[in-house]
């Protein structure tokens, strides 16, 4: 187990991924003891990667914790979501290139279609994580059956994302946009709502070039509408159980302070505990669910239920049998 910073690690580019970072650690840690592969890789995949700063920044920090362990990283995005093989893709794998040198990072990252297979061998990975991603998935079924072939048996997998049970919109800054389901009403809450100085109008203002303040507030409720889809817990539930994962929410008060110990310049953690009361770690969750974004883990599950019958039908028989020596 790595304790809280003891290291030289490399600086983080977002709280968020040393929080995924304190969580992968947390899990690989016990992971690890119990293999005896130890010349084994451990491969990671970043799933919406994005401009790659969090795959550079996982490769460098787990390189540090885990010296004695291989570590790859791989990662892809979706060529629907903006990117080009021209200019975004390109620019990340040069500014890997230069964080990370050594590594064959065209092979690594992937820039594929929203309609394409995963292209991953079955069982590839021990691990996957994304950040702020699972909101924007449309279609969550083929993006959880993916998930759940790439990952290995005994795999974790870590996704930061807010639920629909936020308050507070995560994109526009506006309480309550997201529950909002009519257009028109969703457009006239942001200007309302900017106008009143809550939201990013003031901030947005440049990069949407300069419009008024209707045109802003039509053209992000056109965002909600087109580009995020928000799940509760309910719906998470049943999503993993359709494909085969447990979860648990059990990190997501760790995120919370981790801000707070952020905005108090206290040292990071890079272990999470699991201690507490079982019966009352479920509460933290049920309240910051609403103001901060959910710590998602989940595992593959399976059970052999033919071996419990088996076990069962052997209980029954020996217990018949004393039943009958005693007779």
């Amino acid at each position: 187990m790595v304790g809280p910073v003891s290291m030289n690690l490399p600086r983080h580019h977002s709280l968020a991924h040393l929080h995924i970072l304190s969580c992968l650690n947390t899990l690989l840690s016990t992971k690890l003891s119990q293999r005896n592969d130890d010349n084994a890789p451990i491969r990671i995949l970043d799933i919406g990667c994005g401009d790659g700063r969090m795959v550079s920044y996982l490769q460098a920090a787990l390189n540090k914790l885990y010296p004695h362990r291989a570590i790859e990283l791989y990662g892809f995005d979706i060529s629907e979501q903006g990117w080009s093989l021209s200019e975004e893709y390109l620019r990340a794998i040069a500014e890997l290139e230069r964080e990370c040198p050594g590594i064959a990072w065209s092979e690594r990252i992937q820039l594929i279609s929203a309609k394409e297979p995963w292209p991953y061998a079955p069982g590839f990975f021990d691990a996957a994580v994304s950040n702020v991603v699972l909101e924007h998935v449309e279609d969550a079924d083929p993006f959880f059956a993916s998930l759940r072939r790439v990952l290995k048996p005994d795999a974790v997998s870590v996704h930061l994302f807010p639920l629909a049970h936020m308050v507070v919109e995560g994109h526009v800054k506006v309480p309550l946009a997201h529950w909002i389901r009519d257009m028109e009403v969703q457009r006239s809450w942001i200007a309302l709502s900017n106008r009143l100085g809550i939201g990013r109008w003031r901030r947005d203002k440049e990069l949407f070039g300069e419009p008024d303040l209707d045109t802003y507030a039509r053209s992000q409720s056109a965002f909600l509408h087109c580009c995020t889809f928000y799940r509760s817990f309910e719906d998470m539930y049943a999503l993993c159980r359709r494909h085969g994962f447990g979860l648990s929410y059990c990190f997501t008060p760790q995120f919370f302070f981790a801000k707070l110990r952020s905005v108090f310049n206290m040292q990071p953690k890079l272990h999470y505990g699991r201690g507490g009361i079982a019966g009352f770690r479920w509460l933290p969750f049920l309240i910051l669910r609403y103001v901060s974004a959910s710590t998602l883990v989940i595992t593959p599950m399976s059970y052999d239920m033919g071996a419990r019958i088996h076990a069962e039908k052997e209980l029954r028989t020996r217990r018949e049998s004393r039943s009958k020596a005693v007779a």
